[in-house]
């Protein structure tokens, strides 16, 4: 396991969790694996856990079975008591708008970075990485499968509701509106 930090763009990092499988022999398949709402990479890979927490450190068991996995910290939202809870957020946001792009189009570029890096691996087969998205990591799923064409694969475990109400009611406790970001 690895702490990796990569340059998206002047200003812009992505960080991750890096898992190799052992005993890897030849090129084999690579998998981000981003987490949803209020986790970490951490609990995708269960580094740094003593046991298994929300996501069943669905990132370790995908190593175990042969594959190059990321867990990244692409995009980070924090409900807490902190009054920097949405800081990292609003940064992200900030980023995009910097360079004329949206929020979407930033986890695109980092996952195209990441896409890049996995590729320079000897371990790792560059025409055979996918993306697994849990939670609301399904929605950088969903955007992430057009936007970074490098991806064979994307799994999509999540973010199944309503999304006019997710994203507009003032009165459903998993609206978006009623979070401080």
């Amino acid at each position: 396991a690895y702490h990796v930090m990569l340059d998206v763009a002047p200003g812009v990092e992505v960080f991750g969790h890096l898992l190799l499988p052992r005993g890897v022999r030849g090129p084999t398949a690579a998998v981000v694996v981003q987490h949803g709402v209020n986790s970490l990479p951490d609990d995708i890979t269960g580094v740094g856990h003593p046991k298994e927490a929300c996501y069943h450190q669905v990132g370790r068991h995908l190593a175990e079975h042969g594959y190059v996995v990321f867990a990244p910290l692409i995009t980070h939202y924090y409900f807490g008591p902190s009054s920097n809870a949405c800081k990292p957020v609003q940064d992200e946001v900030l980023q995009g708008d910097a360079v004329g792009l949206n929020r979407i189009a930033m986890v695109a570029a980092k996952t195209q970075r990441i896409v890049d890096f996995l590729q320079t691996l000897p371990m790792v087969h560059p025409d055979r990485i996918g993306y697994y998205g849990l939670s609301y990591g399904g929605h950088s799923a969903i955007w992430n499968a057009p936007l970074v064409e490098r991806l064979k694969v994307t799994v999509v475990s999540g973010n199944f509701n309503d999304q006019r109400a997710k994203l507009t009611s003032n009165t459903e406790g998993t609206s978006y509106l009623l979070h401080p970001y």
